[in-house]
C-alpha cells in the first residue's frame, strides 16, 4: 500500500487473533430440537452456555460468524467497575440508592471475572494494574475529582489524583493536566478470554455452532420456532445475546440497540527503553475528552495500542489508518517512526440509558447493551440470565429493573453516529484550542 506508516505485514485484522485466532470449522449439524438456543457467541452467549451446560441444559450457541469474532475478540480487553454513564450522572437521573446498587453491580461483575479466572485457571494474560482517566483541561480534571469525590463517599471507591502526565511518572505524553488513578482495574487478552470462555461452556456440554445466521424466531407451542440459513431449531428457550451485533430477528429489542463502530491499531513492536518512556508502569489509560480514546501495552509488553475514532464510519482503510496513527503521534511524538502492524474494527451496542439490560420480551430472552464495558459486564450479565432460566434466582440484577426504552431509528440509527461523533472531533479540535 506504499504508505510510511503501514509495516511491511501489516494485516487488517485483529491483534488478538494473532494468539487466539478465530474457529472456522467444522461446526456441528444444527439440532432441530434444543432446551435452551443461545444467539450471539460472544462472552455473554459463551458465559451463558456455561451456566445452563452446567445445570444441565442441553445448550445450542449459534453465530452467524465465526465464534467471538465480534466485539469479543475485537476490544482492547480492559477489565473495571465502572459503567459508561459515571457515577454522578446516573446519581442525578436515578437517585443515590440506584447509582449505588448499579457501580455495586459492576463492581460484583469485576469480581466474578477475576474469580472465574482464578478458578479455571485461565489463560488470558490477565493484570491488574491500575487505569489512569486523563483530563486535557482543567475543567475536565475539577469534573474527575468532582466524580472521584462523589463515588468515594457513596462507594469507597479507591484511587488517587495524580498530576500531569509528563511529571506523573505515569506517562511519556505531554498532553493532559492531571488525571485520576483507580487501581480496582485489569486489562487481559480479549481474544483468549473468549477461548477460556468457550472451552468451559463446551466442557459443560454446550454445542457451538458458527456460521449459521438467524433468520427469524416465532413462538411455536410451548416454545420457539427459530429459522436459521441452515434449517429449523424448536427451542423451549431462547437467549438474544449479541450486543452492537443484533439482526432482523428480534425486531423490538433492535429498535433498542445502537450499534457503534470501533477502531483500534496496534504499532510493531517497540524498543524496550520506548516503552519504558511511554507507559512506564504498563497501566491502561483513557481520556475524558469530547472524542475519547484509550491505550495500553500488548500483553508482551511491547506493542502500544489504541482506540482513539470511535464511531465513525471506517471509509477508505488507509485513510483510517493514518488518522489513527496522527493521534498516535499527537500522543506520544515520539513514536512518529513506528509503523502499524495492524488495523482492525468491531461494534459495541449502546442504550438510551447507557446501561446494560437483561430480560424476558415477547418470551424471549436478553442480554444486551454493554456500552464498550462487555470484557465483565458481558460474562457477567450472561451468567445471571442463565440463572433466570434455570428459575434458580441467581443474579438479582438492577439492571433488569426499570424500562428499556428505544434509541432513536434503532438500530438503524447507526448511520447518524458519524455525524455525532464528527461533531465530537471538533468539540475536541475546540478543547484543544481553549487548553
Amino acid at each position: 500500500m506504499g504508505a510510511a506508516f503501514l509495516h511491511p505485514q501489516f494485516k487488517n485484522e485483529p491483534y488478538w487473533h494473532e494468539a487466539a485466532p478465530r474457529r472456522d470449522g467444522p461446526f456441528a449439524d444444527v439440532p432441530r430440537s434444543v432446551d435452551v438456543l443461545i444467539v450471539g457467541s460472544g462472552y455473554t452467549g459463551m458465559s451463558a452456555a456455561r451456566t445452563l451446560a452446567k445445570a444441565g441444559r442441553q445448550v445450542v450457541v449459534l453465530d452467524a460468524g465465526r465464534p467471538g469474532d465480534g466485539a469479543s475478540s475485537r476490544n482492547a480487553g480492559f477489565v473495571g467497575t465502572s459503567l459508561l454513564a459515571s457515577f454522578s450522572r446516573l446519581r442525578k437521573i436515578a437517585g443515590v440508592e440506584k447509582a449505588v446498587e448499579a457501580y455495586t453491580e459492576a463492581k460484583r461483575a469485576y469480581a466474578f471475572v477475576t474469580e472465574l479466572i482464578r478458578q479455571e485457571s485461565i489463560d488470558c494474560t490477565f493484570e491488574q494494574n491500575g487505569r489512569i482517566y486523563w483530563a486535557y483541561t482543567t475543567s475536565q480534571l475539577d469534573g474527575l475529582k468532582s466524580e472521584f469525590a462523589e463515588m468515594q463517599r457513596h462507594l469507597g471507591k479507591k484511587g488517587e489524583i495524580i498530576g500531569p502526565d509528563h511529571a506523573s511518572g505515569e506517562s511519556g505524553s505531554r498532553l493532559y493536566c492531571g488525571g485520576l488513578l483507580l487501581p480496582e482495574t485489569g486489562a487481559l487478552h480479549p481474544g483468549k478470554w473468549h477461548d477460556g470462555l468457550m472451552g468451559l461452556a463446551e466442557a459443560a456440554g454446550a454445542t457451538v455452532i458458527g456460521k449459521v445466521a438467524v433468520k427469524k424466531i416465532a413462538p411455536a407451542g410451548k416454545g420457539h420456532s427459530v429459522s436459521t440459513t441452515r434449517g429449523t431449531v424448536n427451542a423451549r428457550e431462547v437467549i438474544v445475546a449479541t450486543d452492537g451485533y443484533i439482526g432482523n430477528e428480534t425486531p423490538a429489542l433492535r429498535r433498542r440497540i445502537l450499534p457503534v463502530n470501533v477502531q483500534v491499531v496496534a504499532t510493531e513492536p517497540l524498543a524496550p527503553g520506548v516503552v519504558q518512556r511511554i507507559m512506564p508502569t504498563h497501566r491502561v489509560h483513557a481520556d475524558v475528552r469530547a472524542m475519547p480514546q484509550y491505550w495500553r501495552l500488548s500483553p508482551d509488553k511491547t506493542r502500544l495500542l489504541l482506540c482513539a475514532r470511535s464511531g465513525l464510519p471506517n471509509g477508505d482503510m488507509v485513510a483510517q489508518v493514518r488518522a489513527n496513527h496522527r493521534s498516535i503521534v499527537e500522543l506520544f511524538p515520539q513514536l512518529e517512526g513506528a509503523r502499524i502492524t495492524h488495523y482492525w474494527t468491531g461494534r459495541t451496542g449502546f442504550t438510551s440509558n447507557r446501561m446494560p439490560h437483561l430480560g424476558t420480551r415477547d418470551g424471549i430472552h436478553f442480554a444486551l447493551g454493554f456500552n464498550g464495558a462487555g470484557v465483565a459486564m458481558g460474562a457477567y450479565i450472561g451468567h445471571c440470565i442463565a440463572s433466570r432460566v434455570i428459575g434458580g434466582g441467581g443474579c438479582g440484577s438492577v439492571f433488569s429493573e426499570g424500562k428499556f426504552a428505544t434509541v432513536p431509528f434503532g438500530a438503524s440509527g447507526s448511520r447518524f453516529v458519524p455525524l455525532l461523533s464528527t461533531l465530537a472531533t471538533i468539540r475536541r479540535w475546540l478543547e484543544i484550542q481553549a487548553g
